[in-house]
């Protein structure tokens, strides 16, 4: 079958480049110098065949033929080494592969799916080894995620790479960052020599025919197998609970949903005539509530006329669209048992001149009442400040979307009040619909009732792409952690404590002096990760009943980060208090910690509920309800008489007059669908609610002069933070911050003649979120003396 080189026997190339020679004698053309040179040519070209076995042949032979069938068995093994790795654990994966084989069965479809693209290439072996690498990694990416957070690893999480790697410090290390990096350049490089040097299919290709059964196979075969597999209840559409749902129906199957499932369909019936339909709906209902509203307050007139003479000292509210605090007086309802436990006073003021109070709304990161946990017991009370507000004021459980992480998500429905139900899995709004479109928000709605709309967080702006969601939202500010002057951080030194938030929010309230404002304020500093193994050496809190050391210590140190986070709850309180402006407050968890929490584990037997407080110096009673979290604002709104403020709120305040919960579900898509995606039928086909001019932070950053020595420029001035980077002539140059007042450059940094200086607060990705005033530096070689000039 082979040529050998026996005797005077020629191989193969021996006689290509004989062949070509004798041609060129034939043409006429029998220099010996050509000669040589087709030889030297065709020698290049010409590879030397190898004797082969013919037994690996004969294997190969027989592999190509029932290669479908054996691509099925290989994408099952990549399947189950998947799962294995996703679970941390072979047993499970076992189990998964047995208990649930259909789900099983049909992740590894997936990826056979995929490997038939090796069929319309010669490089055969390497596409294989390529495709189940591809998958491979995948999931070992969502090893790896798993073990830093509860949720999976989605499509939307490609879109926040640069975000993670940012903030590397708080999710991976450098050595760990450094050792992902390195795998995968080692394993790109030998993907990269086996296409190159890897074996050819000797076969004749018929690409037109392999791309004719790829596109057979994608277009037609998996949508109708997985139609199939649906309506058999064999997969879900959509995961209520977004980590169990990878685990029950496969990592394969739920990422691939995460990429195709972005956004939302068009709602069956929707039309112009549907919208309005709904909308009128919600018109007739607020009428209704208006009307028995009115008739309330004509009894609770009367009641106030009956108890004048008693001597009632109370405050009262009117209702007239808006609230309006009309006495002062110490709410004698609301007496504290403890004076130990908390500094918040309840004491009110004469707000006769304020038509709308000041509304605070905190997201506490990862938080939860430690007493709401069954798994353990605290020394002391975690969250004093906390608990005196569920006692006294307005409090429940919110439902929000997400477990374990998604912060996000629970913000985009509060802040919208908007579902995540109608969304893709493990999809972030942030990240894709509200980066080309703007939304309505309570932001936008409050705004045309004359509020002024702050957002404060002590993170980075770009993370979630806040900074680009707020503009979209209709923001006015927003003070990232780029725009504060941070100086303490929690023990791992991976957050920023919450304290400088409240000094943040007193000036988000002053930015706007004669309006009222609402601030939405984000805590981190009981953000994970929570480690196993000993950080505190004297905590404040000690905790009992966790048999496992290591758990035992993350415990602890959450349980430690809560308290300070509460000792944040009680100044902001206290601070609110002695600005003695009419205010109403709502604090809520945005999602319980990942810390492998299970529905028994919490004494509420779920893990979407977390709790929500308020407070308020308007003299409210307290009225306890739990929502889910897209609904907390609209009854916020209608506790404080702007019912009807927002196409959403207004709604969700209307939701009791919808008979089943699918009516309220399906009109709720159709609104949503509409603002979001649709032809804007709720505006009449206008769009009134634009982007935002977003202002990053509330203080000018300044520059007052520029001082030398014989290596340093000094810059001084203020509001510089650790983010404050000196731009000169708009280039950036090596920047080390002193304090809010001070900057240093090199001198070698500036070059001769007139160069402008800009100090500009720099985000992730180089972004620059504000900027300095502009300074003139003449320098100068021959006298080394410096004019400045602004």
């Amino acid at each position: 079958m082979f040529a050998r080189k026996n005797g005077n026997t020629e191989t193969a190339e021996q006689r290509k480049v004989s062949e070509t020679a004798d041609s060129l004698e034939e043409a006429g053309d029998t220099t010996q110098k050509t000669k040589d040179k087709i030889r030297r040519v065709m020698k290049k070209k010409v590879k030397k065949e190898r004797p082969r076995n013919p037994k690996i042949d004969r294997t190969i032979a027989w592999m190509n033929r029932y290669s479908i069938l054996l691509h099925m068995l290989l994408a099952c093994g990549v399947c189950f080494v998947i799962e294995w790795i996703s679970r941390h654990s072979f047993s499970e994966a076992c189990e998964f592969a047995t208990d649930r084989n259909l789900v099983f069965l049909y992740n590894a479809f997936l990826i056979w799916t995929t490997l038939t693209l090796v069929y319309i290439v010669k490089r055969r072996i390497a596409a294989r080894v390529l495709i189940c690498a591809f998958w491979l990694f995948l999931g070992t990416i969502n090893g790896c995620v798993l073990a830093k957070r509860v949720s999976p690893f989605g499509w939307t999480d490609l879109k926040m790479v640069g975000d993670l790697f940012t903030m590397k410090s708080s999710y991976f290390t450098d050595t760990e960052a450094a050792i992902v990096i390195g795998a995968v350049a080692v394993v790109c490089a030998l993907l990269v020599i086996l296409w190159i040097k890897g074996p050819k299919y000797q076969g004749k290709i018929h690409r037109l025919a392999g791309a004719f059964m790829v596109m057979l196979v994608v277009a037609l075969i998996v949508p109708n197998v997985t139609d199939a597999a649906k309506s058999s209840n064999v997969l879900a559409s959509y995961f209520e609970n977004l980590a169990q749902g990878y685990k029950d129906y496969g990592f394969v199957y739920s990422f691939s949903s995460s990429a195709l499932d972005q956004g939302m369909s068009a709602p069956s019936g929707y039309s112009e005539e549907a919208v309005q339909a709904v909308l009128d709906h919600v018109s007739s209902s607020l009428e209704e509530d208006t009307e028995t509203d009115a008739e309330g307050q004509a009894d609770a007139d009367a009641d106030v006329d009956a108890q004048a003479d008693i001597g009632a000292n109370a405050a009262s509210l009117v209702q007239t669209g808006s609230v309006r605090t009309c006495s002062s007086s110490e709410n004698a309802d609301i007496e504290d048992s403890d004076s130990s436990k908390t500094e918040i006073s309840e004491e009110t003021g004469n707000y006769d001149d304020w038509e709308y109070p000041n509304i605070i709304v905190v997201l506490l990161e990862s938080f939860v009442n430690p007493d709401m946990i069954t798994l353990f017991e605290t020394s002391e009370e975690a969250v004093p400040n906390f608990e005196y507000l569920t006692d006294n004021y307005t409090s429940g459980y919110v439902e929000v979307p997400v477990v374990g992480a998604g912060t996000a998500n629970t913000e985009f429905e509060i802040l919208t009040g908007m579902s995540m139900q109608f969304f893709g899995l493990g999809e972030y709004p942030y990240k894709t619909i509200l980066k080309e479109t703007n939304c309505e928000s309570i932001a936008s709605d409050l705004a045309t009732l004359g509020y002024g709309t702050h957002v404060v967080h002590n993170n980075g702006g770009n993370f979630y792409s806040r900074a680009n969601a707020f503009s979209q939202m209709g923001f006015d500010t927003f003070t990232s952690k780029e725009l504060m002057n941070i100086q303490e951080y929690t023990p791992l030194g991976t957050w920023a404590t919450d304290e400088i938030l409240v000094g943040e929010v007193e000036k988000s309230l002053d930015y706007t002096p004669d309006q009222q404002d609402f601030v939405y304020t984000i805590t981190v500093g009981s953000h994970g990760d929570y480690p196993q193994y000993e950080v505190l050496e004297d905590p404040e809190i000690t905790i009992s009943g966790v048999e496992d050391e290591g758990m035992a210590y993350a415990w602890e140190y959450y349980v430690n980060m809560l308290h300070e986070v509460d000792e944040f709850i009680g100044d902001l309180i206290e601070m609110l208090e002695e600005r003695g402006e009419p205010t109403y407050v709502v604090m809520f968890g945005d999602h319980l910690p990942t810390m492998d929490l299970t529905e028994e584990d919490m004494t509420t037997g779920s893990l979407f509920l977390t709790p929500y407080v308020t407070w308020n110096n308007l003299g409210l009673e307290k009225n306890d309800s739990d929502m889910t979290s897209y609904q907390l604002l609209a009854d916020t709104l209608e506790t404080l008489g702007m019912g009807g403020v927002g196409t959403m709120f207004s709604f969700h305040q209307s939701r009791d007059s919808y008979e089943t919960e699918e009516e309220y579900t399906d009109a709720m898509e159709l609104l949503q669908y509409d603002i979001l995606y649709g032809e804007h039928y709720v505006y009449g086909g206008e769009n009134p609610y634009p982007a935002s001019d977003l202002i990053m932070g509330t203080e000018e950053v300044a520059i007052d002069r520029i001082m030398e020595t014989d290596k340093y420029y000094y810059i001084v001035g203020s509001n510089f933070t650790n983010w404050s980077k000196v731009y000169v002539n708009g280039e950036k140059v090596s920047t080390t911050f002193y304090s809010s007042r001070l900057l240093r450059v090199k001198k070698s940094k500036v070059p001769e003649g007139t160069n402008t200086i800009v100090v500009n607060q720099v985000g992730s990705s180089s972004t620059i979120f504000r900027s300095s005033n502009e300074v003139e530096l003449v320098v100068s070689s021959e006298t080394e003396t410096e004019t400045l000039a602004q």
